[in-house]
């Protein structure tokens, strides 16, 4: 990750302990702050507000230039989460039984995208449930209880435990 690298690069130069960090970034809070800067340096959450104001400065970037930093680590990732959804050629109907819950079943070998998409929908239909469709390219459609698609990303189903997005990739 380029991010990672980045950050990585400069404490070694600057002789920065990673705990230390944190706190020039701004964070009162040092685990949390350590939390926020591992999921920026993997790629799961991008920087927000001052964090990223500060997080240009200490890597002594443009906005702009961070964005396109952070531009090209999610790409990155979106390439790694494809490649490795790929490897399953399984379609998979999650089913949204209620906050925080969901029911995963992996589809037939042999589905095709349009039964797979048929079945959700019914699913959807049959038990009033929200639903969503995770493909072989790790595309996921979601569908409300009527059996509409509502929304498509590139991302399993996710929810907020306690202030934290959880997300239930299948990769």
């Amino acid at each position: 990750m380029h991010l990672q690298q980045k950050i990585q690069n400069l404490m070694k130069e600057r002789g920065i302990e990673r705990v230390k960090l944190p706190e020039l970034l701004g964070y009162k809070n040092s685990n949390k702050g350590l939390r926020r800067l591992d999921a920026w340096m993997a790629g799961s959450e991008l920087p927000k507000g001052r964090q990223r104001e500060l997080l240009a400065v200490f890597l002594d970037l443009s906005l702009l230039e961070l964005d396109q930093l952070l531009q090209l680590d999610q790409q990155e990732l979106g390439k790694r989460r494809r490649e490795n959804r790929a490897q399953d050629p399984h379609y998979y109907l999650i089913v949204r039984l209620m906050a925080a819950f969901y029911q995963t079943q992996q589809l037939p070998a042999g589905t095709t995208r349009k039964q797979a998409i048929s079945m959700t929908r019914k699913r959807a239909m049959e038990w009033n449930k929200l639903c969503a469709l995770n493909t072989p390219s790790n595309q996921t459609l979601w569908f409300d209880q009527k059996g509409k698609v509502y929304a498509i990303s590139e991302r399993g189903p996710s929810m907020r435990i306690g202030g934290q997005k959880v997300t239930a990739n299948l990769i």
